[in-house]
């Protein structure tokens, strides 16, 4: 779908919408393919999309809540556990193997896993200690027990940044 088909979309959709007797809307396409996405070649070109800093999340190493008043914990300690984190090559993982590198622990292994609450919920049984934003480690504590432990790694905020497409013509 490129920029003019969706902005002409986003008219009829609108006028079907306000139709009451318009009660299913049929998308279909010529040719040997259809697909309901982007045009993905026009979207590369970067014309139109915006980006926009947002606050970066604290990053914190989150572990069980009976680990929370223990102190800081110290960068051996911390090796003696299985350590978690987002997925292989996201910016938390990136983050935290440059920490532990930084730290002389370069060769410590760390699990990738690509859902949060999975994160949670093997922290909370006591698998290991994973990096989590602050806000989400608060949030999920009286759920699932967990706290944002004190520790000697220094984690890096995570930056986040909101990217979309202005469309000028579009009359959303």
């Amino acid at each position: 779908i490129s920029r003019e088909m969706l902005c002409e979309l986003c008219v009829v959709l609108t006028r079907a919408n306000e139709d009451k007797d318009v009660r299913v809307i049929v998308l279909t396409g010529t040719g040997r393919a259809f697909c309901a996405g982007l045009d993905l070649n026009e979207a590369a070109s970067g014309e139109g999309i915006v980006s926009e800093a947002m606050q970066p999340l604290e990053m914190v190493l989150a572990g069980p809540e009976a680990m929370a008043d223990d102190g800081a914990l110290a960068v051996e300690a911390l090796l003696g556990h299985e350590i978690m984190t987002f997925q292989r090559g996201s910016q938390p993982h990136l983050a935290l193997i440059g920490a532990l590198r930084g730290a002389g622990a370069g060769d410590k292994h760390v699990h990738s896993i690509s859902s949060v609450s999975a994160l949670a919920h093997l922290v909370e049984s006591g698998f290991g200690l994973a990096t989590l934003p602050r806000a989400v480690t608060e949030r999920l504590r009286p759920r699932n027990g967990i706290r944002a432990l004190k520790s000697e790694l220094a984690l890096e905020p995570l930056p986040v940044f909101a990217s979309y497409w202005d469309e000028p013509a579009s009359p959303l």
